[in-house]
């Protein structure tokens, strides 16, 4: 059943000249910011039925096993370029606007110190690894689009956790 909430959402993507990943980072970058998920299905203009299936999808996402939706999204994953970029947006969520634009490094590494010590180190390596993307080959692409996905999902896990408590 899940797959083909993975399938329809790749479509509605499609149709909105995205990737899936695209979707899966607003939603993502939605619960970082602590923003309204229902500013983020506005802003797509979507249908009553595509509305539906992206709740659905949101659900899948907050209460499937993380390697089931890593296996399930690297289905719809086929250029690991555009993907690396896609998955960069998510962390930008964590930043300041201001020294993001900036593009200091050391200024982006201290913006991050609001954040536990293992955040920072996730978003620092996940952007690190996410760089280097162009330079690998298929297969090592292919893992790091993986292992970043997997960051995120723990990252909005933890985030959410630390959001209830």
């Amino acid at each position: 059943m899940n797959k083909l909430f993975f399938k329809i959402v790749d479509k509605i993507a499609k149709k909105r000249e995205l990737i899936i990943l695209d979707i899966f980072v607003y939603y993502c970058s939605y619960i970082v910011s602590k923003e309204n998920i229902d500013n983020l299905l506005k802003n797509l203009n979507l249908e009553i039925k595509e509305k539906e299936a992206l709740n659905s999808f949101f659900k899948i996402i907050d209460e499937e096993d993380v390697e089931v939706i890593i296996n399930n999204l690297m289905e719809f994953v086929d250029d690991y370029d555009k993907a690396s970029e896609t998955l960069s947006l998510f962390f930008t969520s964590f930043i300041p606007k201001d020294i993001l634009l900036s593009k200091d490094a050391d200024k982006i590494k201290d913006s991050l110190k609001v954040y536990p010590k293992e955040i920072q180190e996730a978003i620092i390596k996940s952007l690190e690894m996410l760089s280097a993307v162009k330079l690998l080959n298929k297969n090592d692409k292919k893992e790091i689009i993986k292992e970043v996905i997997r960051t995120i999902l723990i990252l909005i896990k933890i985030i959410k956790v630390m959001d209830e408590t």
